[in-house]
């Protein structure tokens, strides 16, 4: 009987040692994957710096002026007019200030099926490289009829639209980026907004 605890005091010491293994190599393996996670979350972030606008790089972009259609994929831009503002106002709205540039422009779907626009379709660029996004808390001081986004424009059809982007203090020379409407598309254009 002594012999039968003996043996199973050995198993079970046996058993412990190679919890302890198993253990220590899935921290070994868990923080090797990790180290690799963050190297790829580092390449990621300066890939997205070199080209600052996540489109072309500055140098390589064409920016047509304001005023002249800017065809991209199966669309057509024409920013009719770009001003800066430090104060919005609206009917219905509190007046907000800040640092704004204030964008009007006429969208055309030259596709064959409806197309939505979407504001992640427009960004814009200063002469430093940053990249401003339409600014969602903005969208009150919209005319109502040129709040465009998220309705669905049939085929042949232009529409009025305006955006607003809230930028840096001291921020210029602006370089607007338009795309698509297709998701998985990198096609953009550009237009220089003049100051």
């Amino acid at each position: 009987m002594g012999r039968k605890i003996l043996m199973g005091c050995g198993g079970l010491a046996i058993l412990g040692v190679l919890g302890i293994v198993a253990v220590g190599c899935l921290a070994v393996l868990s923080s090797s994957g990790s180290d690799t996670a963050d190297s790829s979350i580092e390449g990621n972030e300066s890939a997205q710096d070199d080209g600052g606008s996540g489109g072309q790089p500055a140098e390589e972009r064409q920016a047509v002026p304001v005023g002249e259609n800017l065809t991209v994929a199966d669309v057509a831009w024409q920013v009719t007019n770009a001003r800066q503002a430090n104060q919005l106002t609206s009917e219905f709205q509190e007046p907000k200030q800040g640092n704004f540039v204030v964008v009007d422009f006429a969208f055309t779907n030259n596709g064959s099926e409806a197309v939505t626009l979407d504001s992640e379709s427009l960004a814009l660029i200063d002469g430093e490289d940053r990249t401003f996004e339409t600014d969602n808390e903005t969208f009150g001081y919209i005319d109502p009829a040129k709040d465009i986004f998220l309705d669905q424009v049939n085929p042949g059809v232009t529409q009025q639209g305006e955006v607003i982007f809230t930028v840096a203090p001291g921020a210029s020379d602006f370089t607007l980026e338009l795309g698509d409407t297709d998701m998985f598309s990198d096609e953009n254009g550009y237009v220089d907004l003049g100051f």
